[in-house]
């Protein structure tokens, strides 16, 4: 999904996306709740509160080298990407207990 389309689907502008991303606006409630329903998600499970099964073992070549790519980036933009796994890991069940 795009940025615009991703705004499209919340009724926001791709400014407000990109400001969201970045962390210069806040996100309103409303907005959340549209993102949850967006992707199937609870507000619990947006927020988190699910249960989120860990895989232990090692990391792979291609994890490190994207652990790698993660480092370089800034805070921010850090920050934008674990959100973004956090939300796909919750949508492919992650945190509805499979």
């Amino acid at each position: 999904m795009t940025q615009a389309e991703f705004a499209r689907a919340l009724g926001v502008s791709q400014q407000a996306v990109f400001a969201y991303e970045l962390g210069d606006r806040r996100v309103s409630a409303l907005v959340l709740e549209r993102v949850a329903r967006l992707f199937g998600l609870s507000m619990d499970q947006l927020f988190g509160f699910a249960a989120v099964r860990t895989r232990k073992g090692r990391l792979s070549p291609r994890a490190m080298r994207n652990a790698e790519r993660l480092q370089a980036l800034s805070k921010t933009q850090q920050r934008f990407v674990v959100r973004i796994i956090d939300v796909l890991e919750v949508v492919n069940g992650a945190g509805r207990g499979y």
